[in-house]
């Protein structure tokens, strides 16, 4: 049985198409026959009452002359002037040309096809353009627009579709110049593909921009008697699909690259800032050499910061969270921060701002590109007003914490506003200007379970970052500001690490602090040697193990064969892969710590100590 949708799609056409001279044949969405008009009963040999609800493939029985199947149009398109054989019920061959496009209903939802088709002898003299043969009837049930021109360019016809997307009345379009109706930019780069068209008598497809509407389309140009016949389908959202997959493309060839460098980066970082602090530490306080160190343990910070900004939004680094205190985090990241010249960042904190478990790196990354961003937007020469307000609300079981960055810039545009998370994105013309600081600010809040909105105005924006934060409101400490250790235990530490310098630097700080330290360079002596002592009765009391040893074995194979001998061992893993999952997980994994690279040697020490204590 037809089903409504199929009878509407009748009784629109019926009246028009029973007294063509082409043949029409018109199917609904399931491939069945729902009309034929009278020059298709006698050309397929089919009555329109037995056609009906059969297959379209049984009713119009189409091929190629080589003898090839041909296939029928997909529905979202328009095709013709195909050169087809159409075998008849009976079984004889006919020499056809087709002209397909889809038909909708009332509503402009797709409802199936309409198939216009001619023996190929009836196509002699009736020009090159077949569709454009149609009636306008027929076009008009076309929801795409279509429209045709002479050889000066003039419309000689247009649908309605077509008019709408002028934006113009149809009268007023006949006769006028297509070249008058579309932005300059489209004549200077499509004026040679109409020109093909129109002298070689050729059809063209290509995609066509029109800067004026903002619409991608994608543009079909036969040649039609003595000029052409255009068809047009609005390809505005697949153009935005494909830039979406193409901005992903490159985010994830983006991340590889980081990714790639990351770790030997990385392990350099540590090498210097742990020399810089060591050297920094052992000078006297009023020596004029510090105030150079602590510059140059700024700058090596914000490159880990250049690296890790990389990682978090291009591969969504995983946060590596540590319990801490929110207060003294915000205030070890304010006393560090180089403030612009012109800008003063003040900071207001609310009362009992208690614990979080975030992950400290992120969380100063994510601070840093708020304060710089608000930075960024107060104009040159005039004094700008920074405030970073923290604050914590709690419940019996919940607590979440907001970090608002507010400053007195140019504000955001209201069009922008929605657009500033996105990659890339920047309304900034200095060449230096990336997009990429509030992506991260994204990707770092979404990480932790939290989000990041923003608001603006003229003179006023604010940046709202809310985040989870622990239910006991206690006063907590900073990763750097953690118990040392049990005064007068002597630990012994064994010490997984392949770099030759960073090797020597964790000695040296450990060593200094009083603990007695060994180290290897791969996974398999680190194994043997925490066996040897094992079976003395005397285990190193914590092993520190790298993730990634490129010659050989491991953090995470050795962590497995140590547990695997002593399931207590006391381990921490450390990595200049601060993505990988082991550190984002590293309880997972047996480990009771984990130390991204690069870190301060107080880090380290501090570190240490409250896991032999734990």
């Amino acid at each position: 049985m037809v089903d409504e949708n199929s009878e509407r799609v009748e009784s629109r056409l019926a009246s028009t198409l029973r007294s063509l001279a082409d043949g029409v044949v018109a199917a609904d969405l399931g491939g069945r026959v729902i009309f034929l008009n009278r020059a298709a009963e006698r050309m397929t040999g089919w009555p329109a009452a037995q056609a009906a609800g059969r297959p379209l493939a049984e009713v119009f029985r189409i091929a190629h002359p080589s003898g090839e199947a041909a296939e029928f149009i997909r529905l979202g398109g328009v095709r013709g002037g195909r050169s087809l054989v159409l075998t008849d019920r009976a079984g004889s061959r006919l020499a056809i040309e087709d002209k397909t496009a889809p038909i909708r209903d009332g509503d402009g939802s797709l409802a199936g096809l309409v198939i216009l088709f001619r023996t190929r002898d009836e196509s002699v003299g009736r020009g090159e353009g077949g569709l454009a043969d149609m009636p306008d009837e027929i076009l008009e049930g076309l929801a795409e627009p279509i429209f045709c021109l002479d050889a000066q360019w003039r419309f000689t016809y247009v649908n309605a579709p077509a008019a709408a997307a002028f934006g113009a009345e149809r009268p007023s379009l006949i006769g006028r110049v297509l070249w008058n109706k579309f932005p300059a930019s489209v004549h200077r780069k499509h004026y040679q593909d109409f020109c093909s068209a129109l002298l070689k008598r050729e059809r063209r497809t290509f995609d066509l921009h029109d800067e004026a509407t903002g619409r991608w389309w994608e543009a079909s140009i036969n040649p039609f008697n003595d000029g052409l016949i255009v068809l047009l389908q609005d390809v505005t959202d697949k153009k935005a699909a494909d830039e979406s997959a193409a901005r992903l493309d490159r985010l994830e060839s983006l991340g590889l690259l980081a990714r790639g460098f990351a770790h030997d980066f990385n392990n350099l970082l540590t090498v210097i800032v742990g020399n810089v602090s060591l050297a920094h530490a052992r000078l006297a306080d009023g020596s004029p050499v510090r105030r150079e160190l602590e510059h140059a343990r700024q700058a090596t910070q914000q490159a880990q910061g250049l690296v890790q900004n990389l990682l978090t939004f291009a591969r969504g680094g995983a946060p590596v969270r540590r319990r801490l205190g929110i207060e003294a985090l915000v205030a070890e990241f304010v006393a560090a921060y180089p403030c612009a010249e012109g800008a003063a960042l003040r900071v207001a904190l609310g009362p009992g701002l208690g614990e979080a478990e975030w992950d400290p790196a992120q969380i100063r990354r994510l601070l840093s590109n708020l304060v710089r961003n608000a930075e960024q937007a107060i104009p040159r020469g005039r004094p700008g007003d920074i405030l970073l307000r923290v604050f914590v609300r709690r419940t019996a079981k919940e607590a979440a914490a907001t970090i608002e960055a507010i400053d007195n810039g140019r504000g955001i545009a209201v069009e922008h506003l929605p657009r500033v998370f996105e990659p890339y994105f920047t309304t900034r013309g200095d060449e230096n200007a990336s997009g990429l600081g509030l992506t991260v600010c994204e990707s770092i809040a979404r990480g932790h379970g939290g989000r990041i909105e923003a608001r603006s105005q003229p003179g006023l924006t604010v940046f709202v970052v809310t985040l989870p934060a622990l239910a006991g409101a206690g006063p907590g400490l900073p990763p750097s500001l953690r118990p040392r250790g049990a005064s007068g235990r002597t630990s012994r530490i064994l010490v997984l690490e392949d770099e030759p310098l960073i090797r020597q630097l964790v000695f040296a700080n450990l060593s200094s602090r009083g603990f007695v330290v060994e180290t290897t360079t791969d996974g398999a002596s680190t194994v043997e040697r925490y066996r040897e002592e094992l079976e003395k009765g005397s285990p190193f009391d914590l092993v520190i193990l790298d993730l990634s040893i490129p010659s050989g074995q491991g953090g995470r194979e050795t962590m497995e064969q140590l547990r695997a001998l002593h399931p207590e061992v006391r381990a921490i893993v450390s990595s200049g892969y601060s993505d990988d999952a082991v550190m984002s997980r590293y309880m997972d994994f047996g480990f009771k710590a984990v130390l991204p690279k690069p870190y301060d040697p107080a880090e380290l020490v501090a570190l240490v100590s409250e896991v032999l204590m734990d």
